[in-house]
């Protein structure tokens, strides 16, 4: 059976591709993903570059072998024209990739065809003109995509149309952004709905206690605003000024990532707070596993795969409060216990997160009751394998219907 797989180049594969060696940094939801349907299905991929920071060293379309993957994938460029609006740009790229992705179908005639949010145009095409089942992959909801549901502008009328096409399926990861009640209101009735919890590495688990009275705080994500970086690093640093000890880690890339590296430098503090911009995703457990606690403050959604990684290995967190107006975290509420993590008021993180800080570094038996607590759910996590099988019997399930 052949599978086209259309999504977004993520920044977690730029690196793989820079290096010509098949090494992602994130994303595992996709990566494991792609490595599942090499072993179960004739897979053949797009990745589509999109706008927005990229460390890619070129913007140019082309195939690249990977020695884990028996076809090449096709690396398909954005349109980026000094002399036309960013704004045209856009659509000129998406013009460029959609054709491209008819060329691609009819050299290789696949049985199925999988698409991301972010290739949605060209999703709709498929469905609506091409008799193939097709498939939609939303990895959590942004406020943007919500915002189509409260607005009456011609963009949003579009794109509700475009969302309500009648895809054979959808997968959804449950990841605190709101993804269950979004799909309500935006998937069309008559395809098949899926809202999976991503797996984890069942990876074993380091039980020696921090003797030293010296805390480990980590942040491990994007390092964009609404990652909530800029509240973390500014915590570390005040933290640190009021003759506190601890040890910061980052670990992370993206748009902000020179202006925490200069905030590190500016404050002198290169040796308590460690920044790490690449971290190939099988040692973030080995960096999970040396920390005390893990500290999330994404503000579209605090059950991200690193999240779920740090409850794997029963780590003491830190996260936002959920926001019943957004409706994000309103799962996480449900998913955690209350005495499992500590929450803090996303509408003033900092203050909220050095006063947790202060009582950790006070008393360290908060992090053993946290990392106690947590097991219980830890416990109930699925490993990769399973949550990817299934994945792969929703697609072959489609096929055999099909045939």
């Amino acid at each position: 059976m052949k599978v086209l797989y259309i999504i977004r180049l993520f920044s977690g594969f730029e690196s793989s591709i820079n290096n010509s060696k098949w090494e992602p940094t994130g994303v595992p939801t996709i990566y494991k993903a792609l490595e599942g349907f090499e072993k179960n299905f004739d897979l053949h991929v797009i990745l589509n570059k999109k706008h927005g920071y990229s460390i890619l060293k070129k913007n140019k379309s082309r195939r690249i072998k990977f020695n884990n993957f028996k076809n090449e994938f096709q690396i398909l460029k954005n349109i980026d024209l000094k002399f036309f609006s960013k704004k045209i740009n856009k659509i000129l790229t998406e013009i460029y990739q959609i054709l491209y992705h008819l060329k691609i179908f009819y050299n290789t005639k696949p049985d199925i065809i999988y698409f991301d949010n972010s290739n949605i145009i060209s999703s709709f095409i498929f469905t609506n003109f091409f008799k193939k089942p097709t498939f939609l992959r939303i990895m959590g909801v942004n406020p943007i995509m919500k915002n189509y549901y409260k607005e009456t502008d011609i963009k949003s009328w579009i794109y509700k149309r475009l969302y309500n096409s009648k895809f054979h399926s959808v997968i959804a990861t449950q990841d605190g952004s709101g993804t269950e009640r979004w799909m309500k209101k935006a998937i069309n009735i008559n395809s098949n709905q899926y809202i999976l919890i991503n797996g984890v590495n069942k990876e074993k688990i380091n039980k020696k206690e921090n003797q030293s009275k010296t805390i480990n705080f980590c942040f491990i994500g994007k390092l964009e605003k609404q990652k909530g970086i800029n509240e973390f690093i500014n915590t570390a640093i005040k933290f640190l000024n009021k003759d506190k000890k601890a040890k910061f880690t980052i670990v992370g890339e993206g748009s902000l990532f020179q202006e925490i590296s200069s905030k590190i430098s500016i404050n002198n503090f290169q040796k308590e707070i460690d920044l790490i911009r690449h971290l190939d995703h099988k040692k973030i457990y080995d960096l999970l596993n040396r920390i005390d606690v893990y500290v999330s403050l994404n503000k579209y959604g605090n059950l991200s795969n690193t999240n779920l990684e740090a409850i794997s290995l029963n780590k003491a967190m830190v996260i936002l409060d959920s926001d019943k107006e957004s409706e994000i975290d309103l799962f996480v509420d449900e998913f955690l216990p209350l005495n499992s993590v500590i929450r803090i008021d996303r509408n003033n993180i900092e203050e909220s997160l050095f006063k947790t800080f202060v009582k950790i570094s006070e008393n360290k038996r908060v992090v053993s009751n946290l990392s106690k607590n947590i097991k219980l759910i830890s416990n109930k996590l699925e490993p990769w394998d399973d949550r990817i099988n299934k994945e792969i019997k929703i697609i072959l399930k489609a096929y055999e219907r099909k045939t």
